[in-house]
Parts: structure tokens; C-alpha cells; sequence
């Protein structure tokens, strides 16, 4: 299993959300920022170099949400949600295809990754 973070960054009542390359596993499907953890990192410190790589933005968690765990055939992920917020800079996307911000209602069309979806069954995402 390939323990994965991904940050719930909200501005305005949206949520950030990226889509993934075109050569990357679940090419140019959404999904909220985030990576692998390394060995030797643990989730929060993965979760902060992660979003200064992918964004470009410094930021600060604020806490954990439930995690997912997905089989993608052949891939089993565990997804480990922080919500955070943006501390400085403005998000850019230096390793997706674009990023954009969306209300809960548009997230639900959007076509998101198999595990970031079940994040919005997560009763605990449904209020934020």
C-alpha cells in the first residue's frame, strides 16, 4: 500500500483542485494536491514539501481528515487528507496540467480520481 497526503486548501467557499498530466497514473483526472510520502518524512512534512513543489506556495495544516484507502487495480493507495491553508505566495501549477478553484457542487461533476471522490462522501468534507 502507498501511503499518499493531499491537502483540502479552500478560498472563498472553493476548494483547489489539480489535474494530473496527461503521462501520469489517472492521466488528466482532478485531484487535490498532494504526493507520496518519502521515507523517512512523516505526513505533514510530505504533505508541506509536496505543495511547495506542485504549487508553489508555502502553507500551514490545520488538520487531519479520515483516510481512503483505494484500490486502482494493481495500485493500492491510502489517502491521508489535511485541510490547509495558504500562509504565501499564490498557487501555480508547475506539475499539473492546470489547477482551478470549485465549489462542492462542481467537485461533484468534476472529474475526480476514484480515492479524492470518496473524500467528498467523508461527512467531514461535506461541511467544510
Amino acid at each position: 500500500m502507498l501511503n499518499v497526503t493531499c491537502a483540502i486548501i479552500t478560498r472563498n467557499g472553493k476548494f483547489l483542485a489539480a489535474q494530473r498530466s496527461s503521462t501520469d497514473h489517472n492521466a488528466l483526472q482532478w485531484e487535490f494536491p498532494g504526493g507520496k510520502i518519502d521515507p523517512g518524512e512523516n505526513a505533514q512534512a510530505s504533505l508541506v514539501r509536496e505543495i511547495r513543489e506542485e504549487l508553489g506556495v508555502e502553507m500551514a495544516l490545520s488538520h487531519r481528515l479520515g483516510s481512503v484507502i483505494h484500490d486502482y487495480g494493481g495500485k493500492i493507495i491510502c489517502l491521508i487528507p489535511f485541510i490547509a491553508t495558504i500562509t504565501a505566495g499564490e498557487p501555480r501549477a508547475l506539475e499539473h496540467q492546470q489547477i482551478g478553484w470549485f465549489t462542492h457542487a462542481e467537485l461533484e461533476v468534476l472529474d475526480l480520481s476514484a480515492a479524492d471522490r470518496k473524500l467528498l462522501r467523508d461527512p467531514a468534507f461535506e461541511q467544510l
